[in-house]
């Protein structure tokens, strides 16, 4: 899009899981997986509180 924003393709699942790589098995996919793992938890955790403290109409 701009040349100001192509610091953000550094930043994707695709960047960080080269799939050819990990056919081969030169990558261990174990360090990847788990920061993944744990990325997901904690925004998951971050969702939940910000959720609860919403005051939705039902």
């Amino acid at each position: 899009m701009s040349e100001k924003l192509d610091w953000l393709c550094n930043f994707t699942i695709f960047h960080a899981f080269d799939p050819g790589k990990i056919a081969d098995g030169s990558v261990n996919v174990a360090p990847l997986s788990f920061g993944l793992a744990v990325s997901a938890i904690i925004l998951f955790g971050l969702a939940t509180i910000i959720f609860k403290r919403k005051d939705l109409p039902i």
